[in-house]
């Protein structure tokens, strides 16, 4: 049987269930895209957005933490314990909040199956050395010794708080450059 010879109701019924299935085709490969470009934007958006804001505030904390402490050596010299033990009491706050938001990030890098980096490894060792030299300030702080105070700022904190930030920023640039 040959199209020609088709009554116009069945060559109007094969061009319709034709253009219904081309339809459904395009239909379901844009659904298919749609799902894939949803997942690719929810893991941009687990991964990459929330892993890197908990970062950025990490590191945004390490700053008012050691900030804290240069506005506590402003009142040494004036004696004012009162200030001095509200700024101490943010030290402790901030640095608890580096260590929570970098323990969040860390999780997230770790779930997402990328392999760890050095940075990571530098961030621990540091950390735990300025919890140790924040405390050592914090005394030197607290008895008064301006030069003793000074002492351990410009060393030990300095250098950890340094090589921690280091740690920080290497990641930073890590998830910006899988992200572009």
């Amino acid at each position: 049987m040959k199209y020609r010879n088709l009554k116009i109701r069945t060559k109007m019924t094969i061009a319709f269930a034709t253009i219904i299935v081309i339809f459904l085709g395009g239909f379901a490969a844009v659904t298919l895209g749609l799902r894939t470009i949803n997942g690719s934007v929810n893991l941009i958006y687990s991964e990459g957005l929330i892993g890197v804001e908990n970062l950025i505030e990490a590191d945004r904390d390490a700053y008012q933490s050691r900030l804290a402490f240069c506005d506590s050596f402003m009142y040494l010299s004036t004696g004012d314990m009162g200030k001095i033990a509200t700024f101490l009491a943010d030290v402790d706050t901030n640095l608890a909040q580096v260590n929570d938001r970098f323990s969040i990030f860390r999780k997230i890098y770790a779930d997402s199956g990328k392999a760890p980096v050095p940075a990571f490894q530098v961030y621990d060792d540091n950390y735990a050395k300025l919890v140790l030299e924040t405390g050592n300030l914090k005394a030197a702080v607290n008895s008064g010794n301006i030069d003793r105070a000074v002492g351990v700022y410009t060393g030990g904190y300095t250098s950890a708080f340094d090589a921690m930030r280091g740690a920080m920023d290497e990641l930073t640039n890590i998830m910006l450059e899988e992200s572009a």
